[in-house]
């Protein structure tokens, strides 16, 4: 007699008087179901590789490569399942539908598939319990293009269902694969990838219009000059001019040239005080509430420095975020009252630098520079590193400002009283310059940048990224903290100064998790032909730092 345990493979013949015997039984009136999902049921169990029992999910195979390969970017052996992978990880990205993981599907598929991509002929559906297969191939024209064409293979039907194609230059390489996967799979829901955060925001210069400012002035207006060719259309700029004769109020607008004209043409003279500054911002109330920087560049010190604390607290609290800019001509009191400002009032505080050449009988110059409270002295010119954001504090020899007895301590001020100490003597100083293009392209950019900041690094490359995500931060922070490298996957575009990323899409991945060809150096990157906005791509990154 045959063991219960025993298996035995069932004959056509068998099968078919096992289907007999099963459907001459009749339904008992007390069993909870009844013939026709008693025959579905027996379909299930008899046909195992019937459409019933496949999971729904998409296989991607590796893909057929044809044409000229370019062999500076790609590893011809293994591009097929980099390809494969690619296409995969954009499928998940793109469609909400579930994924067969590839290092499971790689398992089962043949190497030969692994090497050349889908042979003709060959039911992979057999290789698979899930319902789709995607069948794609990558044909390259060297290095001026490639072309994608892919399938969408029903493996219970057997039939193409979709099938989707683009072509386009190298350097569009993950766009037109997307497209190409978008294309084949139009029958599954798209998956909804967060937008890039609207840019447009609002600024109000408050500038002081007093004659000890008109150095200052022509900086800032310099600076604005540099950002509105990155923020045309995205910012809209406004300006309270504050004279000792009153103040005037220009609206924000999105023609940036027409208001620094006007900001250029205006004449500065006479004196302002810290009253007529707090006062000014009663125009303020005039405009639409709305979350406004209000940018103030003053350096009064004279009147009522209680009324100008008061209004500041005011312009906080009614939405609106006041920044305090240093100007090198505020006084050592001036700029005590702003440190204390922004520290109680938690004001975001960018960190201006000013430089300027003096010359003197001797016969030699040396470079100025003047960080907040302390005020440095170079052998060397050093305005492009200071205008450009790249001058370290740290390699400046310090101005020791207590032996100076200067009570103003502004950067004219203590130039003529080191010349006085060292007893030389001044002929004249140079233009003044600063790193307020750079703080102003940096202000603009946070103003699309998420609650988070990290400084990653990459190779010899260091650069900011922003997370609106605090699950995001947390293991950010978490990588810092173990001095533990990661990959980040990041949508970037062209910025003031560097890229920029999308802070609602960041993210973190192990290495086996990257696919290979969506790897890239951050140096490589910065080319205009690489940043496509809706692009992701991948840097292995040290967390330096976080704000």
């Amino acid at each position: 007699m045959m063991a219960l345990n025993q298996q035995v493979a069932l004959t056509p013949l068998m099968t078919l008087r096992r289907l007999r015997a099963i459907l001459s039984l009749r339904a008992k009136p007390h069993r909870p179901f009844g013939g026709t999902a008693r025959y579905m049921l027996i379909l299930m169990l008899l046909w195992p590789a019937s459409p019933w029992a496949r999971d729904f999910e998409v296989s991607v195979l590796p893909f057929q490569v044809s044409g000229s390969v370019p062999e500076a970017y790609f590893s011809t052996s293994s591009l097929p399942t980099d390809i494969q992978k690619a296409a995969a990880f954009l499928f998940e990205l793109h469609k909400n539908y579930p994924l067969q993981s590839t290092a499971d599907l790689n398992r089962q598929l043949p190497a030969t598939t692994l090497q050349n991509g889908p042979s003709a002929g060959v039911d992979y559906c057999s290789y698979i319990r899930g319902s789709h297969i995607l069948k794609g191939e990558a044909s390259f024209a060297g290095t001026s293009g490639v072309r994608f064409a892919i399938k969408l293979i029903s493996c219970n039907t057997g039939r193409v269902v979709n099938q989707g194609s683009s072509s386009g230059p190298l350097n569009e390489f993950q766009s037109l694969l997307a497209s190409a996967i978008k294309g084949s799979t139009v029958s599954f829901r798209d998956q909804t990838l967060p937008s890039w955060p609207d840019q447009e925001s609002e600024w109000i210069v408050v500038m002081d219009q007093s004659g000890s400012m008109a150095g200052p002035k022509k900086e800032l207006v310099k600076a604005l000059k540099a950002l509105s060719a990155e923020a045309t259309g995205s910012l809209g700029l406004g300006l309270l001019l504050v004279s000792e004769n009153g103040h005037r109020l220009i609206p924000a607008q999105r023609n940036l040239k027409e208001v620094i004209s006007i900001l250029e043409g205006s004449a500065t003279g006479g004196e302002v005080d810290l009253g007529q500054i707090a006062r000014s911002f009663q125009e303020l109330k005039k405009l639409p509430t709305r979350n406004r920087k209000v940018i103030i560049y003053t350096d009064a010190a004279g009147g009522s420095s209680a009324s100008f604390e008061s209004a500041i607290r005011s312009l906080a609290a009614s939405g609106s975020s006041p920044l305090l800019f240093n100007p090198p001509s505020l006084p050592a009191s001036g700029r005590m009252l702003f440190a204390r400002l922004n520290r109680t009032l938690k004001l975001e505080s960018p960190e201006l630098m000013y430089g300027m050449r003096a010359g003197f009988v001797e016969g030699f110059s040396l470079f100025f520079v003047q960080k907040s409270d302390r005020f440095y002295v170079a052998r060397k010119d050093v305005s492009a590193a200071l205008q450009t954001g790249r001058l370290s504090a740290d390699t400046l020899e310090p101005v020791a400002t207590v032996n100076l007895r200067d009570e103003a301590l502004t950067l004219d001020s203590v130039i003529r009283s080191y010349a006085k100490q060292r007893n030389i003597r001044l002929i004249g100083t140079g233009d003044l310059v600063s790193n307020l293009s750079v703080r102003l392209n940096s202000l603009n950019q946070g103003d699309a940048a998420g609650k988070y900041r990290f400084l990653v690094k990459n190779g010899s490359s260091a650069f900011w990224i922003s997370s609106n995500d605090p699950s995001v931060a947390r293991r950010l922070t978490g990588y810092k903290n173990k001095n533990e490298t990661v990959y980040l996957g990041l949508q970037l575009r062209p910025g003031g100064l560097a890229p920029e990323n999308n802070p609602s899409l960041v993210l973190i991945r192990s290495a086996g998790e990257v696919p290979s060809l969506f790897i890239q150096k951050y140096n490589h990157i910065q080319s205009e032909k690489l940043l496509k906005k809706q692009d992701i791509w991948f840097f292995l990154v040290e967390v330096v730092d976080s704000r």
